[in-house]
């Protein structure tokens, strides 16, 4: 039999390897990232959960004493008429009815300080664009305090509007990894609180964000959706809610009445917290307001309050108090708050998001959602009879009931929480209620009337739900911890696989390959499948990836085409940086300064290149010391990344002198350089083709600029569509670049595609990022000249590669991105477009978070040595256009580095999945992590199989 033929070893081996990857962080992902179990069980009118049969049977599993079984012996034998759990009169469900009506408006986006006035004037005040802008809340709690109340209204992170909304309905906590389903709104099927509305015969109205018709789409007997997820649109869907609003208030045919506003989260969104536009909205929005408090009858309550806020830029979906404190009001025309019971006004009490689930079903008398982990806001409920806390102690034990049956429910499900840990918290419980029973028992035999024990009572119980609820939002996320050691191990073999195949070049074998993973998948997935209870598909993969990393090993150290070396200087201390580096992975302090570590790296190895350029000591030795010191300055200088996004910018800071220089001289320079290349083509047509390309698309991004800063927020003229024009320009000129390969130098063709992906990048990112890319641009150029002036054997390919993977993270900082998901720039999903298409939008939105991983992967296909002068014994070929293969070598050391990257942030994730910062800081950094890993992996391959055109 024929000796099989040597295959594809580079292409080959970096599919192996990416595979791999992939399949590690999957399976890691499947053990870190496990959402919670729904619960497919829901609250019924008949069965409440402090009745007789539902104590018994709770107290017979966990009363080890037998004294709570005793004491609510003697409640039975006593023939308490509370002693069923039901209401009298049938007036509700588990409590009596206390409003008939009730009207919840959402702000989307309300932060706290957004209605939290003083008596500073606005004008006087560094956040005059919503200081003292929405004042009515603040004023009717303090003039008010019986009928109005102001609170904080605290948000469970992740927050994003749907996972909040989620939140708002059920009185669950959503798992971290819901926040990667907050643009897939698909229906709720876990018990909610309109699903009770619904089941008990009550009218539900609903108008504004059409998330609503998504989540419940056949429970509302009327709505009046409008179109949410146009950030640039900051009137449709609040006008759309004033217009109907009134009149379904004043018509009265409404049990709930839900009203969403979302002006205010798309002015943070298009501008920032702190834009004029902010201002107006806000005083909309407070007169609006005014209008409906005036309109509400007295057997109506209001809960008006903000789904989450957002930061100083506008931004939300992580963890900061910025982003999880909204604002929280009711009001009534009838009195509801105790004034010498409860807290002053000026107080403002921190209230759980979750807990308005409890308190609104309990007040309109529907049951408590069964999965709600809410405390019930007891201050609603207080009663001016003799013993005012004795209702308030009622419905925070029905609270607490309804809290141990779903925790005792789920614990038989699922063994997220500790034994020990719900143990005790069950004895507590038991402890309570016990003596909640014995004073019944006590009352029913006397006169005995202490309202001070039933506040004490009260207090034992809200005890028992902050206990309840911080349990799960410390144990809520469950770990498997061997799926997570076998996706890690897997990556960290693919990773010394990378090690081996960098060093020694392995000539591979085609066939074998396949054969080698063929047998380990039909061998080994049935063994692994059985030993860590995978899925029989993803064992398979698991085993052929396996199988995968032994041949790439075994063929390296058997079929090597180099002998191990002692590494080159620069290769050293290059790897040296790059480890200081990749170890800051494990401190939550150096993650938040992560754009200033890679800063520091990134400049401190291009002043490394520049160094070692000294041992040629001769011209193209000072002149690469003189480019490395100029890509230095380039790197230092390419900002902070502040302001960065579409829209991001004042009107008056745009056209301000200095802007427009920036913005204006920068596309300037690029569209200059980029013509003056065209100089060098051979074809005079195709210099025409291109300069023309180059001028309109330039001039197309500069009057689109200056139309979106200046024209009126409502306009919706034909420059919106100027993007779109660009879009098609750009692709007409890749196509055509690509199409005219053959006839263009390889430089200068790669050259163009890095142009053509920045002028879709520059619309993408914003009139701040011409500063940014003509940087690059320049750094691009200088390592293309630095290549052409030092002889090859000056290049290693490993110093390099890590050099321009230092420049893609540096890029991605510069930007305005970050390890956290608030940094997601969304305006991107709306430049040319006013609507919003799942999978375009997407697309918009990835490559401007990762877009300049394309860049720098083209910038390292530009560097990458000549065929014809390299040494590697399988570069055989003269012909210099086979780039792909001198591409190879520094394609693998770009996906091994990033492969460290991920591998290192799940060693963290790992060690440290009970650390007080694992949600906040150590789980959003792997999440970027293991996202751009698999992007630039993607991207590295792509740009292989062009290379090989060009």
């Amino acid at each position: 039999m024929a000796k099989p033929h040597a295959g594809d070893s580079g292409l080959g081996a970096i599919s192996c390897l990416i595979f791999t990857h992939a399949i590690g962080l999957y399976i890691f992902t499947m053990g870190f990232l496990l959402t919670r179990i729904e619960l497919p069980r829901y609250s019924e009118c008949r069965s409440p959960p402090a009745d007789i049969t539902s104590m018994k049977k709770f107290g017979s599993i966990h009363d080890s004493s037998g004294l709570y079984l005793e004491h609510l012996k003697k409640w039975e034998d006593s023939n308490s008429p509370e002693l069923d759990g039901s209401t009298p009169n049938g007036s509700g469900c588990w409590s009596p009815r206390r409003f008939n009506k009730a009207i919840l408006v959402i702000i989307d986006a309300l932060r706290f300080d957004f209605v939290h006035a003083d008596n500073l004037e606005p004008e006087h005040a560094t956040n005059a664009n919503y200081r003292n802008r929405f004042k009515l809340f603040q004023e009717l709690s303090e003039s008010d305090p019986a009928h109005a109340r102001l609170f904080v209204f605290e948000a469970d992170p992740p927050t994003t509007t749907m996972q909040r909304l989620k939140g708002i309905v059920t009185g669950g906590m959503p798992t971290f990894i819901d926040f990667s389903s907050n643009f897939d709104s698909s229906a709720i099927t876990e018990d909610n609180f309109l699903h009770q509305f619904f089941l008990n015969g009550m009218q539900l109205v609903m108008m504004g964000d059409d998330t609503w018709i998504n989540l419940f789409p056949t429970i509302f007997h009327r709505a009046y959706p409008f179109p949410s997820f146009n950030v640039k649109d900051l009137h449709t869907v609040d006008n759309g809610v004033i217009e109907h609003l009134r009149p379904e208030v004043d018509q009265g045919r409404f049990d709930l009445l839900i009203a969403h506003f979302l002006g205010i989260d798309h002015v943070g969104h298009r501008f920032y917290a702190n834009h004029p536009t902010m201002k107006d909205k806000l005083q909309q929005l407070d007169n609006v307001l005014a209008d409906l408090v005036e309109s509400i009858d007295n057997e109506t309550i209001l809960f008006a309050f903000g789904d989450h806020g957002m930061t100083s830029e506008g931004n939300h979906g992580g963890t900061t108090p910025l982003e999880t404190n909204s604002a929280l009001f009711m009001f009534s025309k009838k009195p509801i708050f105790d004034v010498q019971g409860s807290s002053p006004p000026h107080q403002h009490l921190v209230i759980k998001q979750v807990d308005i689930v409890p308190t609104l079903s309990l007040l309109l008398g529907v049951p408590i959602p069964y999965s709600s982990l809410g405390m019930v806001i007891s201050d609603l409920f207080w009663s001016d009879a003799d013993l005012p806390w004795k209702h308030r102690c009622g419905v925070l034990r029905i609270n607490a009931w309804q809290v141990q049956r779903y925790l005792h429910d789920y614990s038989e499900q699922s063994k997220v929480f500790e034994s020990e840990l719900m143990q005790h918290l069950t004895e507590e419980f038991l402890s309570v209620d016990s003596d909640y029973i014995l004073y019944m028992v006590r009352r029913q035999n006397s006169t005995l009337d202490d309202d001070k024990h039933f506040m004490d009572l009260a207090a034992r119980y809200q005890s028992v739900l902050i206990k309840s609820g911080r349990i799960c939002r410390e144990k809520w996320t469950t770990f498997n911890v061997l799926h997570m050691w076998l996706g890690m191990g897997l990556m960290l073999f693919g990773i010394l696989t990378s090690a081996l195949f960098l060093s020694f070049e392995p000539i591979m074998f085609n066939e074998y390959l396949t054969k080698c993973v063929l047998a380990t998948g039909i061998v080994g997935s049935p063994i692994i499948s059985y030993l860590v209870d995978l899925p029989f598909f993803l064992s398979l993969l698991f085993t052929m990836a396996f199988g995968a990393l032994c041949y790439v090993c075994y063929v390296s150290i058997y079929h090597a085409r180099r002998e191990l070396q002692i590494p080159h200087p620069t290769i050293c201390l290059s790897i040296a940086l790059v480890t200081s580096y990749m170890m800051g992975s494990f401190s939550n302090s150096i993650i938040v300064v992560d754009a200033l570590s890679v800063r520091f790296v990134s400049t401190s190895c291009a002043l490394l290149l520049g160094l070692f350029d000294l041992r040629f000591m001769n011209i193209q030795g000072t002149k690469g010391i003189g480019i490395c010191f100029l890509i230095a300055i380039c790197l230092r200088s390419l900002g902070d990344g502040k302001s960065f996004g579409p829209g991001s910018l004042l009107t008056e800071d745009f056209f301000s002198a200095s802007q427009l220089l920036q913005t204006y001289l920068s596309l300037s320079i690029m569209g200059i350089f980029l013509i003056w290349k065209t100089l060098y083509l051979p074809s005079r047509s195709a210099r025409i083709l291109l300069q023309s390309w180059a001028l309109s698309v330039f001039l197309l991004i500069s009057i689109y600029w200056w139309y979106d800063a200046s024209v009126n927020l409502n306009s919706h003229t034909s420059w919106h569509s100027l993007p779109v024009a660009v879009y098609v320009l750009s692709a007409l000129f890749g196509i055509a670049v690509l199409t005219l390969s053959s006839r263009i130098p390889r430089s200068l063709c790669i050259m163009f595609l890095i142009s053509f992906v920045t002028s879709i990048l520059l619309l993408l990112l914003g009139p701040r990022s011409p500063f940014v890319f003509v940087r690059i641009l320049g750094i691009v150029f200088l390592l293309d000249l630095r290549r052409k002036h030092l002889p090859f054997h000056a290049h290693t390919a490993i110093s390099e590669s890590i050099f321009v993977w230092l420049i893609s993270l540096r890029l991605f900082f510069a930007t305005g991105h970050a390890n956290t998901f608030s940094s997601l720039q969304f305006s991107a999903a709306f430049v040319g477009f006013e609507d919003f298409h799942y999978y375009r939008s997407a697309a918009m939105v990835g490559l401007n978070t990762f877009g300049g991983y394309l860049i720098c992967a083209l910038c390292l296909l530009l560097i990458s040595p000549d065929l014809d002068t390299a040494t590697s014994p399988r570069l055989h070929k003269l012909d210099s256009r086979y780039q792909g293969y001198a591409f190879e070598r520094p394609a693998l050391c770009i996906t091994f580095l990033h492969a460290i990257r991920s591998c290192l942030s799940t060693i963290n994730i790992l060690v440290n999945r009970r650390h007080l910062m694992v949600w906040d800081i150590f789980a959003p950094k792997f999440v970027f992590d293991a996202s751009t890993a698999l992007i630039a992996d993607a991207i590295i391959v792509a740009i292989m199989v062009i290379a090989r055109k060009l």
